[in-house]
């Protein structure tokens, strides 16, 4: 098959996983599109959320990764939740009780000729959606065109995911015939959906770099247009998110940061709308529990969105401690279970082993900070 074909394959599927699991959490209340804008970006970011998911359940399940069995259970879940959606439509009671502020229905196309009618009148609006555009086009142009060349990424998640799709499974001869580092041990996000395109592109794994910029530009500026009501001030901060040189330099290779920012941003965000009461908890739960499947410090931000929902909301706000334990579960899981009880690896011993404790240089620094 050809390359072109083999892209195409590969986002028809993700687009399959996409689309059936945000019908899936959408029905859960975990999330809400209320845009054109974020019917798309969401269900991006669905898919990306998920694919680490469904590798490490057919792992653990003895299923072989590749082509057929990912895209068998795309079309599965994509079949089940249609049909979900068609045989059980949810009633309005139930909208009415998922605590999130109400909009009153209206079509797509509707949306999208409102959207074009005040873009038409906000011509600023529109350099910036199309500066805001280039990231993504620029993230897509390059990782096209060069191969991976980032260090951990090159003795790290990349090694795992390039093996993962040859051998069909992520506890690979990596970690039985190879002397690894804890950069093969990274939470899954990046190593896995990197993995997920070497079964389709091994010549340019890092497409999802792009994809995920996409979505996560669509959703903010979606929310930050319905925060303000205006889309220029939507496209000037949406547009900004990535000028700085380390977020611009994240667009051009496929690292554990760009999408620990992408889901902490989102979980914040969510975060807001839960303590305005605006929203329910679920997808402050759902895009902590990504960013920590992103990053392990993933849980850190977790934590610190619990605290502050306490705060803020005190008696109302003890839902919140689902936020941080959600996170805190994942942490376990992969650290403790898959990491070190599967795999028979302990990150760290590296640091036990190698870094030494002065008691002295660290009261020195204490002291200077």
């Amino acid at each position: 098959m050809s390359t072109s074909l083999s892209m195409m394959l590969g986002l028809l599927i993700l687009a399959l996983i996409g689309d059936g699991g945000f019908r899936v959490l959408s029905r859960l209340r975990v999330v809400q599109a209320r845009s054109p804008e974020e019917w798309l970006g969401l269900r991006i970011l669905v898919a990306l959320a998920l694919v680490p998911a469904i590798l490490l359940a057919f792992d653990l399940t003895g299923v072989p990764i590749g082509r057929v069995s990912v895209g068998s259970f795309a079309a599965l879940l994509f079949g089940a939740a249609f049909a979900w959606n068609r045989l059980r439509p949810g009633s309005e009671a139930d909208r009415q009780s998922s605590g999130t502020r109400q909009q009153p229905k209206r079509s797509w196309s509707a949306e999208l000729r409102d959207r074009l009618t005040e873009l038409r009148r906000a011509p600023v609006a529109i350099v910036l959606i199309l500066a805001t555009a280039s990231y993504a086009i620029g993230s897509f142009a390059y990782v096209l065109s060069r191969p991976p060349w980032v260090y951990d990424g090159a003795v790290g998640w990349d090694v795992v995911a390039k093996v993962m799709s040859y051998e069909g499974k992520v506890r690979s001869s990596v970690f039985t015939e190879l002397q690894f580092n804890a950069q093969c041990v990274y939470a899954p996000f990046t190593s896995h959906n990197q993995g997920y395109w070497y079964l389709f592109t091994p010549d340019t794994p890092r497409i999802w770099v792009a994809l995920l910029v996409t979505g996560f530009c669509l959703v903010v500026w979606s929310r930050f247009r319905s925060y303000t009501g205006s889309p220029t001030a939507a496209g000037l901060i949406t547009f900004l998110l990535f000028t700085p040189p380390n977020l611009t330099f994240h667009l051009t290779v496929a690292q554990t940061d760009m999408p620990t920012m992408v889901f902490t941003t989102l979980a914040f965000l969510a975060a807001a709308e839960f303590a305005r009461k605006e929203a329910g908890i679920l997808p402050v739960i759902f895009f902590s529990l990504v960013a920590s499947a992103s990053r392990t410090e993933g849980v850190l931000f977790a934590t610190a969105i619990t605290v502050i929902l306490l705060l803020y909301r005190k008696r109302e706000g003890l839902v919140a401690l689902w936020v941080g334990a959600a996170s805190a579960l994942f942490f376990a899981f992969w650290n403790l279970f898959f990491i070190k009880h599967l795999i028979g690896y302990d990150p760290g011993a590296y640091f036990r082993d190698s870094i030494t404790i002065d008691f002295g240089r660290i009261a020195e620094v204490l002291t200077r900070a």
